[in-house]
């Protein structure tokens, strides 16, 4: 791996390019899942340990090293931060796909909750009706068009509940409400050619007046599906046109057949604008979903990479109050979360082992600074430690949120010390002998 100082000379690989670019020309971009994947990356960068230093501390001259990390670099692909992203494509791909696979099972799941009322009000209007020609039609006739409207009416309202209790696909749902829906528009097709010859015009008007009722109602109960509502409308429109005409074929009766097809086109065009309002719904609220529920994942999953990050983390605002820690700085630095959470980053690091108060480092990251320092900084139980700082502004966000790593470099201080003791005492002896 590469050190930490060298971010801006280290490839990328963009995934939606398949191109190789510098660190320095990271940009925010206007797609939340290519931004997501930089600031991911710069993310990996800045948590990576510092092979280099270590690599020195095991005797490997820096040239070697730095070799070796080129050939590990030529060798194998550069990952994101947190795993392999896909490309954007493939992402969008993949979301359109579970949309539409589940589209029809929200569509299914409108019809079951909207069935009830519909089957109360074919019930009522039957009677309505049965009121209206009680007089003019034979009772054996009406009495046995009410034994059917409602046979038909309870054959639906039991197969809707046994399907609600057997959680069935959405097919079987669309085929049980197709079938009980032409079946009812038949029945009450027969119920307008059966009382056409017998009663008078004005009467058939009404009759027309409730099936227009019929079919508003069946077009907010059916806007989940087009055949069922088509086959209703068609079951219902065409039988009632010839009753008309059974009726008599004068003026009067050439305009209601007109007004009945007039009525068919506006309803079907009316039909059409809400099945595609109504899908149009659905498809966003379901997008919306998936897209919360890989927002919650990715946070999930970033959340657990920086809680078992082996490196000191901790973000500021851009007013330098700490919005959060992880447990490696709770390791480092002995403060609870709960102690400097919401506490100035000067409160807690503005003291240098002089005694002098200074301001942070942390609190003077701009938006285009990537600052990498080393600094003495104090523990909880007054010690010092010597710790290498990355810190950066996170891309993409308004609020100045800046994101501060603190590597442990004591050791390697402590032993570059002890070096060098060795090699000054070494060349005092030296030059104490040659004398």
């Amino acid at each position: 791996m590469y050190s930490l100082p060298h971010l801006a000379e280290l490839p990328l690989i963009d995934s939606a390019m398949h191109k190789p670019v510098r660190g320095n020309e990271l940009r925010p971009t206007t797609s939340a899942g290519a931004e997501s994947v930089w600031n991911r990356k710069a993310l990996y960068w800045l948590v990576i340990p510092y092979s280099l230093d270590r690599s020195t501390q095991l005797g490997m001259s820096r040239s070697d090293a730095e070799r070796r990390n080129r050939e590990v670099g030529s060798s194998q692909p550069r990952p994101s931060s947190i795993g392999r992203m896909p490309d954007e494509v493939i992402r969008e791909a993949a979301a359109y796909e579970r949309v539409e696979s589940e589209l029809r099972t929200l569509l299914a799941q409108r019809l079951m909750r909207r069935g009830s009322t519909a089957e109360i009000g074919h019930v009522v209007l039957a009677a309505i009706i049965a009121l209206l020609v009680w007089p003019l039609v034979p009772q054996q006739t009406l009495l046995g068009w009410i034994g059917v409207v409602a046979v038909v009416t309870a054959l639906r309202s039991w197969s809707r509940i046994r399907l609600t209790r057997t959680e069935p696909d959405a097919a079987a749902v669309f085929t049980n409400m197709r079938r009980g829906m032409v079946a009812s528009g038949l029945v009450w097709a027969a119920g307008a050619l059966l009382f056409a010859p017998h009663i008078p015009f004005q009467d058939l008007a009404v009759l027309m007046v409730i099936f227009a009722g019929l079919t508003a109602g069946a077009m907010s109960l059916l806007a989940a599906d087009p055949v069922s509502f088509y086959g209703f409308l068609g079951t219902l429109a065409v039988p009632l046109a010839v009753a008309v005409l059974i009726n008599g074929q004068d003026r009067s009766h050439m305009t209601a057949v007109a007004s009945i097809a007039l009525f068919v086109l506006v309803m079907v065009r009316l039909f059409q604008r809400s099945y595609v309002d109504l899908v149009t719904h659905l498809r966003t609220m379901k997008r919306l979903e998936l897209s919360q529920e890989e927002s919650s994942r990715e946070r999930s999953f970033l959340d657990a990479l920086l809680t078992s990050a082996p490196n000191a983390i901790l973000t500021l605002d851009k007013h330098g109050k700490i919005l959060g820690v992880y447990p490696a700085f709770v390791s480092l630095f002995g403060y609870e979360p709960d102690e400097v959470v919401g506490a100035d980053i000067n409160y807690i690091f503005g003291t240098e082992a002089s005694g002098e108060t200074v301001i942070a480092p942390e609190a003077m990251v701009t938006e285009e600074d990537v600052v990498v320092n080393e600094l003495e900084r104090q523990r909880k139980d007054r010690t010092w430690l010597t710790v290498r700082m990355s810190a950066a502004q996170v891309a993409g966000v308004a609020d100045g949120v800046r994101f501060i790593v603190y590597y442990d470099i004591t050791a390697m201080k402590r032993a570059e010390r002890a070096v060098r003791k060795a090699e000054e005492q070494y060349r005092e002896l030296v030059e104490t002998a040659a004398d």
